[in-house]
């Protein structure tokens, strides 16, 4: 999936449940490459918008080695505060790499992630800039659960709002570990890290 100026997921109306700009599942290995604008949806179309969305299949439980590489940018929601917003979501050993992507940003939400990291997995993570996006309550950069990732050469930051656009009491977080039941631990090095916020005014 490779050289495409725009992929949005939008859609019409005021349904609720999850939009996803790119979404793979199971034993299959895509790689997203030089696209100029990925996108989840809308506030008005879904609480919960994702970017790309590599994850493990419905019936084969296995994951998808997708590999999200080279883009410029790629973002959970284009406008207004989904409830949910992630930039790129892999889920339980999903994704092979993410790497050299010029933005990877939740954009804007009620909670806002630019990469989750779920489960276990040999991700690579590498040199990308990511930022959680703009928020009223939760804005992380790079957010790993359970994850045993390499996280390197990364600008993480947690993100910010522009002057007036929302509420100046969200929580940014550049970097949030959540160890789980199993050993696996997050491999972060040689990155620049931030927690981001949104500044008062005065």
């Amino acid at each position: 999936i490779g050289n495409n100026d725009q992929i949005w997921a939008e859609g019409g109306g005021t349904s609720h449940g999850v939009s996803i700009g790119v979404s793979s599942r199971g034993d299959c290995a895509p790689v997203i490459e030089g696209n100029q604008l990925i996108v989840g949806g809308l506030e008005d179309t879904s609480d919960n918008c994702r970017g790309v969305f590599c994850g493990q299949g419905n019936l084969s439980g296995l994951p998808s080695a997708c590999e999200v590489v080279g883009n410029v940018e790629i973002r959970g929601s284009s406008f207004g505060f989904p409830f949910s917003s992630i930039g790129v979501l892999c889920e339980a050993g999903s994704c092979a790499s993410v790497r050299d992507n010029q933005l990877i940003t939740g954009r804007g939400g009620a909670n806002t992630v630019g990469i989750h990291l779920l489960g276990a997995g040999q991700t690579l993570v590498d040199s990308n800039r990511v930022e959680g996006g703009c928020t009223a309550s939760s804005a992380v950069g790079l957010l790993a659960e359970d994850s045993s990732a390499r996280v390197q050469n990364n600008a993480i930051g947690g993100g910010s709002c522009q002057a007036g656009t929302t509420s100046n009491s969200g929580f940014y977080v550049g970097v949030q570990i959540m160890l789980g039941a199993d050993v696996n631990e997050l491999d972060l090095h040689s990155n620049a890290l931030s927690g981001g916020g949104t500044p008062q005014s005065s």
